[in-house]
């Protein structure tokens, strides 16, 4: 019985130790994950001022649809003469 009752003792030690470095290894994460959103924050930034804004690309793709969609229609028209 009392075998068994040390064995408890020394079981719970080593899983106080391990939670312990749970916790730890947790905050290092946290502190970690905070550095990366940090990174790609001021990379979105650097991006926004490099490259046009959205409504550039929208522009060019409409602009592309349209001339495609004449360049279609003036070939049916050709066909169809």
């Amino acid at each position: 019985m009392q075998e068994e009752l040390n064995e408890l003792k020394i079981n719970m030690v080593k899983l106080q130790k391990d939670i312990a470095y749970i916790k730890e290894s947790l905050t290092d994460n946290k502190s970690d994950h905070e550095k990366m959103m940090e990174k790609i924050d001021k990379w979105i930034e650097a991006s926004e001022r490099r490259f046009a804004p959205k409504w550039t690309a929208d522009v060019i793709k409409w602009t592309g649809a349209i001339v495609g969609a004449t360049v279609i229609t003036a070939l049916l028209s050709l066909i169809i003469k």
